[in-house]
């Protein structure tokens, strides 16, 4: 099979809703309206020599979509085989050439064509360019759900990360005011405020520490919120580098990820949140207060078991928090 001689292109492009074709005027001929088309050199291929003639013809930068076929006519005694591609718009720069350019609509190109073949070729085309652009339209509307859905999840993420700190800011500050206003009481020289001040104190240590473990839920089903919000914006990003980041520039862009390989070096292991959290604090706080209630009679224990049982209290509420965290991710 002989090779093409020649090589041209179908530019389309699509401004305002319409579908326009780039149209040249002949160089032998202004009154002749062709497609632009060039000879193939030798030291490249057809594809190459297309994008390069309808840039030096017309000035357009194109994308090659598909491969239209060879077109085989004579001119001036020469046997000419044209490979023509469909190409799209991508930019217009300035060119030397003299030749007029036009885009015309698929009606007008079909009258504005001089040749019956490359009327043809428009004709076998058109169905190709508008699903060409009904994917395009598509690709832009899944590109610009994405990008609204990271910017949803975004704030959502900031929202649930701030409701985490107002709560241990508010624990913590309850916390204060109360320890002062008992160390107020018991310094009091008043015999009521003597009377009242263990009863008063046991309760409110007794009540904090209910709190503390309820805020300490209360951040464990923050810490899993948050990690959904991050598992579906890795989602969105590995959705977005595989469809849209042509130039690769997201390829290792993952912020939020927390995961490892384990020895095989394919299943993903996570890595798990480092130790002084708001999770890890309130669970020092509360065994803190648990120190604090076990000193206060009726229990009154000794220093040594006292802090042993905090200790405990504090490792085992850790603990829970790692677990949790683990099943969180791991889901």
């Amino acid at each position: 099979m002989k090779q093409p001689t020649h090589a041209g292109g179908l530019v389309y492009r699509c401004t305002q809703g319409v579908l326009r074709y780039a149209l040249v005027t002949a160089s032998d001929d202004p009154e002749t309206w062709v497609l632009p088309k060039g000879h193939i050199e030798q030291y490249e291929n057809a594809q190459q020599a297309a994008v390069r003639e309808v840039l030096e013809e017309t000035g357009i930068e194109a994308r090659v979509v598909s491969d239209l076929g060879v077109l085989r006519f004579s001119r001036k005694s020469q046997d000419i085989r044209a490979q023509f591609f469909l190409m799209v718009h991508e930019a217009t720069t300035p060119t030397t050439e003299k030749r007029k350019l036009t885009w015309a609509t698929f009606d007008e190109a079909l009258e504005l064509l001089t040749h019956e073949d490359a009327r043809d070729l428009l004709v076998d085309a058109q169905p190709f360019v508008v699903a060409a652009l009904a994917a395009a339209t598509s690709s832009e509307a899944a590109q610009a759900l994405l990008l609204k859905d990271y910017d949803s999840l975004t704030q959502a993420l900031a929202a649930n990360e701030t409701l985490g700190d107002t709560r241990l800011n508010f624990f913590v500050g309850l916390v204060t005011a109360v320890v002062a206003g008992l160390v107020t009481l018991s310094s009091s020289d008043s015999t009521n405020a003597q009377v009242m001040s263990e009863p008063v104190t046991l309760f409110a240590v007794l009540a904090l520490l209910a709190l503390g473990i309820v805020v300490l839920f209360r951040i464990i089903h923050r810490n899993s919120v948050t990690d959904g919000y991050r598992k579906d914006l890795d989602r969105i990003r590995a959705i977005y580098r595989e469809h849209f980041d042509r130039s690769g520039v997201l390829h290792s862009f993952r912020p939020f990820s927390k995961w490892d390989k384990d020895k095989t070096g394919k299943k993903p292991v996570y890595k798990g949140r480092s130790f002084g959290g708001l999770a890890d604090t309130v669970a020092v706080i509360n065994g803190l207060l648990l120190a604090g209630l076990l000193t206060l009679p009726p229990v009154s224990w000794e220093a040594r078991r006292v802090a042993i049982a905090s200790v405990l209290f504090v490792v085992v509420q850790v603990a829970y928090v790692r677990i949790r965290d683990s099943m969180s991710k791991n889901k």
